[in-house]
């Protein structure tokens, strides 16, 4: 519970930043991406395509999906995508990154420069559990200090939530 405090202030924090700019070089602290919280349940298509043209995933970019909260994370990437792709989009991944494993380079960068991330429902703290102090943490917020649209149901919503 105390990790997703810490989370959710960190999260909360960077969303509450005025996003300014110098010279084209972002400040450091500012953030230029947005938060897309959703309740559990199902995702209107409404809802889809708005987090699709909020993130621009729609005319470039990619989606990726990261699943660790669930307790069936294959399955979680499969029924993500699909309502994605129902709407048009064709570029998602899904990551189902492991506890303990840092993944490579090339994963690490695909994931920081995503347009959306999106982020399972399940259990916060599986999801914290393996990405809590980690190189994955790190370019989550640095996709989002970038500019894409972090969002997630249930549980990662949760994660973003204050």
């Amino acid at each position: 519970m105390r990790l997703l405090v810490i989370l959710s202030t960190i999260l909360v924090l960077f969303s509450s930043c005025q996003s300014s700019e110098t010279g084209g070089q972002m400040q450091a602290g500012s953030a230029n991406g947005s938060l897309f919280i959703i309740g559990g349940g199902s995702r209107p298509d409404a809802m889809v395509q708005r987090m699709i043209s909020e993130s621009g995933v729609g005319q470039s970019g990619y989606i990726v999906i990261l699943p660790m909260a669930s307790s069936e994370p294959d399955s979680a990437i499969i029924w993500s995508s699909q309502q994605f792709v129902d709407n048009g989009v064709r570029r998602i991944v899904g990551f189902n990154f492991l506890p303990g494993i840092i993944p490579d380079a090339a994963r690490l960068d695909s994931l920081q420069k995503a347009s959306l991330i999106y982020i399972s429902g399940g259990d916060q703290n599986r999801f914290m559990d393996i990405v809590r102090g980690t190189p994955i943490f790190n370019a989550i917020l640095e996709a989002y200090r970038s500019g894409a649209v972090i969002a997630g149901t249930s549980a990662g919503a949760a994660l973003m939530t204050g």
